[in-house]
């Protein structure tokens, strides 16, 4: 499986896996998550990503996680023209 930056044209990002771990963190560093946000956050993150990878991986261009660049990171790609999603 190749990187994000072999998306096709076309290609359209999928997640597996809910956003927003980070923000929470970070909350949570700032006293202002829950014990059950950062337990929920925490429980998330260790969720493996292989059974999404195996059965994704038949069929998609590229794959990637979104933790280190964010969301907006990795919609940046110009192969990925969100407009024209398949």
């Amino acid at each position: 499986m190749n990187a994000v930056s072999d998306a096709l044209p076309g290609d359209c990002p999928l997640l597996t896996k809910p956003i927003g771990s980070g923000t929470i963190l970070a909350a949570h560093m700032m006293s202002l998550a829950s014990g059950e946000e950062l337990v929920g956050a925490l429980s998330v993150m260790a969720r493996s990503a292989h059974a999404s990878a195996e059965i994704l991986g038949r069929h998609a261009n590229a794959m990637t996680d979104v933790s280190g660049f964010g969301l907006a990171g990795h919609l940046l790609p110009p192969s990925w023209n969100l407009t024209q999603c398949r």
